[in-house]
């Protein structure tokens, strides 16, 4: 074809691009169809940003516009709910979990899956998760979203998950192993940020990552499998983690334990706790491994001093002559 025909709907009309992040929030605001929204969310990651303050501003906006994708509360109007139905539309709620659920996908195909698409080894695939979470926003955004349920991916539920989901799974697995071990993927990246500075980035969210790992039962997944970075990762958790699992596991237990409903005013146990719970299991496990850890510490902390004591008692016979 080498002209458009006569009539063609884009012959004559004027068509250009959102050039901007700043842009693209303007027509945002500006905009109240449910179509246009959409139609913008699928552009939006795309536009250009000036650094990576607006990098993560389209993140931050991304997270916040995809809450409720799979449940959106109701909206008080929601009461005429009825009538809608009936006519064919949809509630208010029901519109915003539209956009909210368009977010998320764009999240999942623009953000996640490129992060998962090849092996953490991989230098580019390395450095993409050192510009994510280099900016504390990121990470806090990151933890605050996927901290609520509703917003977990639903994955391991007896259907088969989609690609968006799966990309979604596998990016809070990688984000969650990445936070317990920052500073080992900062010095296998060879970044040349500041390794202990760095480190502390995940700090103040260890509950939460706890609790996402607990939610999705993830603890012998994250902690106790022998990849690579993520080896022995239980060697990590301190006494402070422990008594956050532990609040996790009695939570879980008082809430879904068949054997605790027997009788609701025996005390917690973990042993028995342990008989059904996956999260029981690993705490018991976990105790375990780092009282034979702390006692293994304390034979070669032993086997030191003697050393040191001896080579010290051959210097001093070497200093004393005898007769």
């Amino acid at each position: 074809m080498k002209n458009l025909p006569e009539g063609h709907p884009l012959k004559d009309k004027e068509i250009d691009y959102l050039r901007s992040w700043p842009e693209w929030r303007e027509y945002w605001s500006k905009t109240k169809e449910v179509e246009v929204l959409i139609g913008l969310l699928h552009y939006g990651l795309d536009t250009r940003y000036s650094g990576g303050v607006e990098q993560a501003e389209r993140i931050d906006f991304y997270l916040k516009t995809a809450y409720g994708y799979r449940s959106m509360p109701d909206d008080p109007d929601d009461r005429l709910g009825g009538w809608a139905t009936a006519l064919g539309v949809d509630v208010k709620s029901r519109v915003r979990q539209k956009v909210a659920e368009k977010a998320w996908k764009m999240l999942c195909v623009k953000v996640f899956a490129p992060l998962v698409a090849k092996d953490i080894h991989d230098s580019v695939t390395a450095r993409a998760w050192l510009r994510l979470l280099q900016r504390q926003e990121n990470v806090k955004e990151l933890v605050e979203f996927f901290s609520e349920e509703e917003n977990l991916p639903e994955i391991d539920r007896g259907s088969e998950p989609d690609h968006a989901t799966l990309a979604a799974s596998k990016f809070l697995e990688r984000f969650v192993t990445i936070g317990w071990n920052y500073r080992q993927f900062i010095l296998a990246a060879g970044s040349g940020f500041d390794c202990d500075r760095s480190s502390q980035k995940f700090l103040n969210f260890r509950p939460q990552l706890l609790q996402i790992i607990g939610t999705l039962r993830w603890w012998d997944k994250i902690f106790l499998n022998q990849e690579w970075m993520t080896k022995n990762l239980w060697r990590n958790l301190s006494a402070e983690d422990l008594r956050v699992v532990q609040e996790i596991v009695i939570k879980s237990w008082n809430e879904e334990g068949s054997l605790r409903s027997e009788d609701k005013e025996a005390p917690f146990d973990l042993t028995t706790a342990a008989l059904e719970s996956p999260s029981a299991r690993f705490l018991l496990l976990v105790r375990e491994l780092l009282e034979e850890k702390s006692r293994q510490e304390q034979i070669t902390e032993a086997e030191r001093q003697k050393r040191e004591a001896d080579e010290k008692l051959a210097r001093v016979k070497k200093t004393v002559r005898p007769g």
